[in-house]
């Protein structure tokens, strides 16, 4: 009886759901990447990454929305103790009108620009076309999928967060096994990449199913429109999300598709790797924090702000140490597994890992506490990130003339230690009044001291970058 109502708390609880979610694809990663690591040649596990990485970037076109109406869906709820059925059904069809030009806008982009960054990387592999056949299945999921965010956003305002992410949980295990059979019976890259990403798919009509058949069923098949009170409120703060998003985010991921232009095969196929894992670190890292801005907002709605302080603190230590702990692991295991399973894409240099690690350490301690100001509902990423990306954008040429591929994520690393970090802390303590003490070296500089103090070892031992 106490394993099924410990099963049951589990089953229902949105944290952990999250965090299962999270270590269920990490989890599958780390059985899968093996597997393709070992059968696949560099070119084609460089693109089944690079393929990665454009959904990634795609997945920008979004633009700062999905967050932008979870904070609205969450504040109408705390405010009204249940949604105005007017304000609701203008809500639901405002989402619908913009996502629903969202998903042409991915397959406009992804269909020129992104096919333009794949003709060197598919031209590499041994059956070009049918690594055509791959983008165009991946391009035509992204675009599903991301018009569905609509879904996903719905579903976390809600706080209907313990089934979305059981459904995502279910659907990521479900493919990441298809692609493994997949690789068994060697269908290679096509059947790695049909089954790996249908799950991306599966997800996306689930979660419109979920949305469709809750309470709000009657209003999701209201005509789509932009209603001009809705719009007025939400276009604010999404365009200045989004483009603060796709200054940071999509510069790094950028990085990728830049190098996958100029650098050597294995090289490159390491480089996606390593920015693979860093995401994925990221992934879980995040599960702390990120699962309670919800709650955050619904807190600040009500005036609590001492005890969602209390509450961010905690959450920030958990997410960074996590992120530090992971790093540590697979820097100084990585390169040894890759070896132990007959991985032909080698593990990217030290000094290169452990700057990577160090870069995306301050971004996430920067995110939190930028995402713990946005709860305001005063975005200003189109500020933190916007000349951060700025200031990576313009580093990482000379950089990378003059130090090679380590100078592109130590670009990274600048723009976020020189500005991103301290303006959004800056932001983030003055509002809500939290003095630097010891919980925060505690929490997340300690995490970053010891990030910071393996890169120096490795580039002391190599004597270059």
């Amino acid at each position: 009886m106490i394993a099924i109502r410990m099963a049951r708390r589990i089953w229902h609880a949105p944290g952990l759901m999250w965090g299962a979610s999270i270590v269920t694809r990490l989890a599958g990663l780390a059985l899968l990447l093996p597997v393709a690591l070992r059968m696949l040649p560099p070119a084609e596990a460089g693109l089944w990454f690079l393929l990665s990485t454009l959904i990634s970037l795609l997945s920008l076109a979004d633009f700062g929305f999905g967050q932008t109406f979870i904070r609205a869906v969450a504040y109408t709820r705390a405010s009204e103790g249940g949604m105005a059925p007017a304000e609701r059904t203008a809500v639901l069809a405002t989402m619908r009108h913009i996502y629903d030009r969202i998903g042409l806008g991915v397959l406009l982009i992804g269909g020129t620009l992104g096919t333009l960054a794949l003709l060197r990387p598919v031209a590499a592999t041994q059956a070009p076309g049918m690594s055509w056949v791959c983008w165009g299945f991946v391009l035509s999921v992204a675009a599903v999928h991301i018009r569905c965010g609509m879904y996903a956003a719905y579903l976390q305002g809600v706080e209907r967060i313990a089934p979305f992410r059981r459904w995502e949980l279910l659907s990521s295990a479900g493919s990441i096994l298809a692609a493994l059979v997949a690789l068994g019976v060697g269908a290679g890259l096509v059947g790695l990449v049909l089954t790996f990403h249908a799950g991306l798919l599966v997800n996306a009509l689930v979660n419109r199913h979920l949305a469709r058949s809750g309470p709000d069923r009657q209003r999701w098949r209201a005509p789509a429109r932009r209603d001009p009170e809705t719009w007025r409120r939400v276009w604010p703060a999404a365009w200045r999300s989004g483009l603060g998003v796709l200054m940071m985010f999509g510069t790094v991921q950028a990085s990728g598709l830049f190098y996958a232009q100029v650098g050597a095969v294995g090289q490159v196929a390491a480089y996606l790797l390593a920015l693979r894992l860093v995401d994925a670190l990221m992934m879980i890292a995040r599960v702390p924090f990120y699962v309670q801005i919800p709650g955050f907002a619904r807190l600040f709605a009500a005036g609590h702000e001492s005890e969602l302080v209390s509450r961010a603190r905690s959450a920030m230590a958990s997410s960074a140490w996590a992120f530090a702990l992971g790093s540590l692991t697979l820097g100084l295991a990585g390169p040894q597994a890759l070896a132990m399973i007959g991985s032909e894409t080698p593990f990217v240099s030290p000094p290169v890992w452990w700057t990577l690690a160090l870069a995306n350490m301050l971004m996430l301690a920067g995110a939190m506490h930028i995402q713990l100001y946005t709860v305001t509902n005063h975005v200003v990423w189109h500020i933190s990130n916007g000349i951060s990306g700025a200031v990576m954008l313009a580093l990482m040429p000379p950089f990378f003339a003059a130090l090679g591929l380590v100078g592109l994520p130590l670009a990274t690393m600048t723009g976020v230690a020189v500005f991103y970090l301290p303006y959004a802390a800056t932001k983030a303590r003055r509002r809500f009044r939290m003095a630097f003490d010891t919980r925060d070296v505690v929490g997340w500089v300690t995490p970053a001291l010891i990030l910071g103090a393996l890169l120096a070892v490795s580039v002391g031992t190599q004597g270059h970058w």
